[in-house]
């Protein structure tokens, strides 16, 4: 009986913690939302959200778009966001067998014509 009691107590003051626990990170959640880092996107989220005339698009939407207003705020000519079916696409048209032997032709010559 002795066990059953002590069993009983050490699952319930178990079962407290854990749910302490779970609601300590749910308070931290909310007070310090993940956005904290970038304060203008979040409030421009919300107004959007709401007092935006249309719907928010939808999350890969809105992801993509950051990712490459991102891209493009970094200034480099060379790097640029492909949204995944893009570059599926074009990764598939490069695929494949290339041959050839490397010739060019054009003409050279410097306004002598043969008579």
């Amino acid at each position: 009986m002795i066990s059953f009691k002590r069993t009983f107590i050490f699952t319930f003051v178990s079962a407290i913690c854990i749910a302490g626990a779970f609601f300590a990170g749910y308070l931290v959640s909310v007070t310090h939302p993940a956005s904290a880092d970038l304060p203008v996107l979040h409030e421009a989220y919300e107004i959007l959200r709401d007092y935006g005339l249309e719907p928010i698009p939808t999350a890969p939407a809105l992801e993509y778009g950051m990712t490459r207003g991102m891209t493009e705020a970094y200034g480099d000519p060379f790097t640029r966001f492909v949204e995944p079916p893009q570059h599926e696409l074009e990764t598939n048209s490069l695929q494949g067998k290339f041959g050839g032997i490397g010739v060019q032709l054009g003409n050279d010559y410097a306004g002598n014509l043969p008579p």
